[in-house]
């Protein structure tokens, strides 16, 4: 008989019925019983949302043993957390969940933070901020403010990057943020003939109880907190370039320090008016909690230091929408909502100015991940805060870039 008849006839089916019994239960214990690099597993399905978990030092690994101590992160080739992902959420998944261990620094780069947590009076002197220095993987060594401020001999010009976090941030949270700037902004920059010192500034933004007073006593606190960060950039070596990203109640710091260091007060107070030799300033502003025309009004001498101004605003962020109910400015709506607004009364030169409407990328949210895991925004803010800077301070007399009235540039970015 063949084996077309076997198959046709009943007796080939009941044979083909009894084997397929035997063998398909057999597959799956083999399946159960191998290990599990054996077996595939199926691949996850795209979140929708990314939610922030909350963190803790206890997830960001163990201390490394001594034999990995001597091969610091610094000398090893480097890489984004997120390099091998793709799409925006797993790229946020990515930079929310890894260990802060893992996030790498180039070579020749520092990464630095300075804390204002514990600082009272905004009176005080630098000597009262924390100043901590990244050595490896997630250790951080305690320096002194001189070390801090101390001529970079290095072989290379140093750039220094100040990162302000946002409200509603503990301090193990800002470390997190500060670091996703890093990877996604500084860590693939092309300049080989430049270092960067990333500076990530800590200030009290914890949540308080009450949504309303959270947000009233954190305008009040970054407009204090503002102080320290002037007098950090007052004692930075004039040659070298600085960039100062804020991000929300952060960019309203931003703003203030600023407009201290152009001579105007906060608070009934400003800095002693020693006329200090300044760096050149770039300023990013990613959804600023302040109001649109701060820079005619309340705080309208932040330009002066200022060499590049770059305002990344949303126009659907449903949190800086009810900016102008919360009387924090006399109704007036959040720069990060509406973009800027009267800085046509500005003697600014129009290629010093620029901002982007990111609402399309962003959408409604105000989650500072959606920002830093986009990377055309990402690499928007990389060309504004490593834009070059003219030979001269942009405050000082006779400054090319000075004067003229501003041509604001506004895009929207689409998807």
């Amino acid at each position: 008989m063949t084996d077309k008849n076997m198959t046709a006839s009943p007796f080939g089916l009941l044979i083909g019925l009894l084997l397929s019994l035997i063998l398909v239960p057999a597959q799956l214990l083999a399946q159960q019983s191998a290990p599990p690099s054996q077996v595939q597993a199926a691949p996850p399905a795209a979140p929708s949302a990314i939610a922030t978990p909350s963190e803790t030092p206890a997830a960001d690994g163990a201390a490394p043993s001594e034999a990995a101590i001597g091969d610091s992160l610094l000398a090893e080739p480097t890489e984004s957390v997120a390099e091998d992902v793709v799409g925006k959420e797993a790229v946020a998944a990515e930079l929310e969940t890894a260990p802060l261990a893992e996030f790498d620094v180039r070579s020749l780069d520092q990464v630095w933070t300075i804390s204002s947590r514990c600082v009272g009076s905004h009176h005080a002197p630098v000597q009262s901020l924390q100043f901590r220095r990244r050595i490896e993987g997630n250790r951080w060594q305690t320096e002194s403010a001189e070390s801090f401020f101390a001529d970079n001999a290095g072989p290379l010009p140093m750039r220094t990057i100040l990162f302000v976090h946002g409200n509603r941030t503990p301090e193990v949270k800002a470390l997190r943020r500060g670091l996703q700037t890093y990877d996604q902004t500084v860590l693939n920059w092309q300049r080989p003939d430049s270092a960067v010192r990333f500076v990530i500034w800590m200030w009290p933004a914890d949540k308080i109880s009450g949504q309303l007073r959270d947000v009233r006593v954190k305008a009040a606190r970054a407009d204090l907190h503002a102080f320290h960060l002037a007098r950090v950039i007052t004692e930075i070596q004039p040659q070298q370039q600085v960039s100062v990203i804020g991000y929300s109640f952060g960019g309203r710091l931003a703003v203030g320090a600023m407009h201290l260091l152009g001579g105007g007060s906060l608070c009934g107070s400003r800095l002693p008016m020693t006329d200090p030799e300044l760096p050149w300033i770039n300023l990013a502003l990613l959804a600023p909690a302040i109001r649109n025309d701060c820079f005619v009004t309340s705080r309208n001498a932040a330009l002066r230091p200022v060499d590049h101004l770059f305002v990344l605003h949303n126009s659907r962020d449903q949190y800086l929408k009810l900016y102008r109910f919360l009387k924090l400015d006399n109704h007036t709506p959040a720069l990060g909502y509406t973009g800027l607004c009267g800085l046509g009364r500005h003697q600014l030169a129009s290629d010093r100015v620029h901002q982007y409407d990111a609402a399309r990328s962003v959408g409604s949210d105000h989650n500072y991940l959606e920002y830093v895991a986009d990377r055309r925004i990402e690499s928007l803010v990389r060309q504004n805060i490593f834009f070059d800077t003219g030979a001269v301070p942009p405050h000082a007399v006779g400054h090319p870039h000075v004067g003229g009235q501003p041509e604001i540039r506004s895009f929207r970015l689409s998807n």
